[in-house]
Parts: C-alpha cells; sequence; structure tokens
C-alpha cells in the first residue's frame, strides 16, 4: 500500500489502528498505540525539565540508534532469504533518512564503527528487527512531545510514518514463525532485551536527575513487549 503520510501538527502522529496493513492485527496496533501514546504523555511532563545539554544528548543518541539500525540492516539484506530482500533494502533506505535528519540536529556527531558480522537465521534477524522498531516507534513518539520546533516535530512525523510500514511488515513476517516452533528461540530474544531497557534509555536520558522519566519508558515499552509477547511475560521471566 502507499505510505501515509502523518496529519498536520495539531491532530499529531496517525494511530495504528488507522492504519490499514495485512501484517498487523487491531488488537496489536492497540496495544502499540496505547504505549507510544503513554511515553508521548509521561515526556511532555518533562519538558521542562530538559536542558539544552539533555536535548543535545537525546539527539546524538537518536543519530547512533538509527546508525546502529542502519548498520544491522545491512548485515540482515545478505543473510535473509530472497523473498524478504526487496524489502528490507527500502526499510534501510528509510533508515539512512533518519540518520541524515539526526546527523543534521545533533552537530558533532560521529560515524559509528560497524559491528562485527553475525551469522543469522530468518527469524532471529526478524525479532531482532521488531522489538527495535516496537522501542523506536515510541522513543519517537516520546522525542515529539519534547521538542519544540514546529520542524523538527514534522520530521519525526514522517520518521514515525516510516516505523509504521517497517512494523507492520515485521509483524506479519513474524505471524508464521510464532505459530512454529521456532516462537521458543523469538521468545529468549524478547526476554533478553527487555532485560536491557533501562540500559538503553539510560543512553537517552543518562542525568540522574532524569532517572523517573527513563524508568517510566522502560516501564511501557516493557509493558507493549510483554502484552505483543505473552511468552516472555512474568512466569518465563522467573519473577
Amino acid at each position: 500500500m502507499t505510505k501515509r503520510l502523518p496529519r498536520d501538527a495539531e491532530d499529531g502522529i496517525p494511530a495504528m489502528v488507522d492504519f490499514e496493513h495485512p501484517g498487523i492485527s487491531a488488537r496489536s496496533a492497540r496495544s502499540l498505540d496505547a504505549a507510544a501514546m503513554a511515553c508521548a504523555e509521561t515526556a511532555g511532563d518533562w519538558v521542562d525539565a530538559m536542558t539544552a545539554e539533555d536535548r543535545q544528548g537525546m539527539v546524538v543518541a537518536f543519530y547512533e540508534a538509527e546508525s546502529l539500525a542502519a548498520m544491522a540492516l545491512d548485515q540482515a539484506i545478505t543473510q535473509v532469504g530472497p523473498d524478504f530482500r526487496d524489502a528490507l533494502v527500502v526499510q534501510r533506505t528509510d533508515e539512512s533518512r533518519h540518520v541524515d535528519v539526526f546527523s543534521r540536529w545533533g552537530g558533532a556527531v560521529r560515524p559509528l564503527s560497524a559491528p562485527r558480522i553475525r551469522k543469522r537465521d530468518d527469524h532471529v534477524w526478524f525479532t531482532l528487527l521488531l522489538v527495535n522498531e516496537l522501542t523506536g516507534y515510541c522513543q519517537f513518539m516520546m522525542l515529539h512531545a519534547l521538542l519544540e520546533s514546529p520542524g523538527e516535530r514534522q520530521a519525526v512525523r514522517e520518521i514515525c510514518a516510516d516505523e509504521q510500514e517497517h512494523i507492520a511488515r515485521l509483524m506479519g513476517w513474524m505471524d508464521p514463525v510464532m505459530k512454529s516452533r521456532r516462537a521458543r528461540a523469538c521468545e529468549a530474544i524478547v526476554l533478553r532485551f527487555r532485560r536491557g531497557l533501562e540500559g538503553r534509555m539510560h543512553q537517552f536520558f543518562p542525568r540522574e536527575e532524569l532517572r523517573p522519566l527513563r524508568d517510566a519508558m522502560s516501564g511501557h515499552v516493557d509493558g507493549l513487549l510483554e502484552t505483543l509477547f505473552p511468552g516472555t511475560g512474568p512466569a518465563a521471566d522467573g519473577r
């Protein structure tokens, strides 16, 4: 389908529940909307607490996160089956645009070294890409709430339009995987990712005074991943 650009600033970012794509169910879309909106609303309460240094550091963290996402796709494209490669090439192009956005905002950002190449099966790549996209979408909603420039907010809305496409596509690919024996391996990946959320959020908000914000963001994303991957819930985590 044709990508739907976000609406005007007054309307914010369109909801996933209004986003027609065969890859995402209405239930999953509602869960993602709820988590993303919770991130935006929580972040909105912290606008006045953010210093110029906090905002600059946050932009650099987004630059680094999107750079790593692009590098991961470079590897995935060469390893997944041929039926999936063209779509990931498109996604890689999207990530390049996102990196360019944050490099312009970030000032003295520096190119990152590519991670070592690791051979992964399709279902492992799908899981890793999806959990990062889900988390990134929530973080972009958070960023949208913290930005003051209308132009920057519009750029984030356009990034979110890309992220909606990526998430829906990856969820479509994951659906048959989660109905197969490979689901257990995917759930283990999600569980490890969930356990590392606090560290991920620390990259965006390292100042100790912002701990309640990063804890809240971690909680919103963690709840979303538990809902979408119930096999990673409290019983699986040993809690």
